[in-house]
């Protein structure tokens, strides 16, 4: 894998976020019909109970990459993911329906923890308390079960470190519904520009423009290295040399 040295950018993270969000919501309110119908974007049911599924063993080799759409606003800056491998799945009759809704939206956070971290590793996750912001912008402690490192990163944005973080509480009510979910990653995909990430101290925006995106998936997605597979990966190999760099 080229130029695997690069960080994701914040804008193909919201991508891929609110793609997970969506393969949630697909759990949960599944649409309902003949394979003849056309294909709708999955959005929540208010007048119908969500179900009870659970994937149960969402990780990084369970998910698929799909293909770019550059006239499709939600995925032309990062490809789908596709969760696969269903065979845990199972609907909990012993929990309540927000309770594997909550469950599902862990695994969302830890998905995301993955690719921000460029990292698989669940051994090395505990229980740590982190800062993050309250509706009123006020700093509270939460204590999440997460990569103990995650709070380290330093080129992602508040709002969205802070949403990966609530993802994994260790108190499933303080994760985020479904509906905050698709609310908040539908707003990132649809209104962000590279200009939004100036702030972040030592981190380009530069990275965060159509440009610099689309040379990282040409190199790592679509020019990727095939070599048969030896085993599970858990981290992606060293960092490579990019060819565009940030106008200084």
């Amino acid at each position: 894998m080229k130029d695997a040295g690069r960080q994701v950018p914040n804008r193909m993270l919201w991508s891929m976020f609110l793609c997970l969000t969506r393969a949630r919501i697909a759990m949960s309110y599944p649409p309902w019909g003949s394979v003849a119908n056309p294909i709708e974007r999955e959005s929540i049911s208010p007048a119908t109970a969500p179900l009870k599924l659970i994937h149960d063993d969402l990780h990084d080799e369970n998910i698929m990459l799909g293909g770019l759409s550059h006239s499709d606003l939600e995925h032309r800056l990062a490809p789908i993911l596709k969760p696969l491998d269903f065979g845990k799945a199972a609907q909990n009759p012993g929990a309540d329906i927000d309770s594997a809704v909550k469950r599902n939206i862990q695994d969302i956070g830890k998905i995301m923890t993955t690719l921000v971290m460029r990292v698989y590793a669940p051994w090395a996750e505990q229980d740590v308390v982190v800062n993050v912001r309250d509706a009123q912008g006020l700093a509270v402690p939460l204590k999440v079960y997460t990569h103990p490192r995650l709070d380290e990163v330093s080129h992602i944005s508040t709002d969205l470190k802070d949403l990966i973080f609530r993802c994994q509480s260790v108190d499933a009510q303080e994760r985020p519904s479904l509906e905050e979910l698709l609310q908040l990653c539908g707003n990132a995909v649809n209104n962000s520009v590279a200009q939004d990430y100036r702030g972040i101290p030592g981190y380009s925006s530069f990275w965060e423009t159509d440009e610099a995106i689309r040379d990282l998936e040409q190199r790592v997605l679509l020019d990727a290295d095939t070599v048969p597979a030896t085993g599970r990966r858990r981290s992606l190999p060293g960092p490579q040399p990019a060819t565009v760099s940030p106008n200084t």
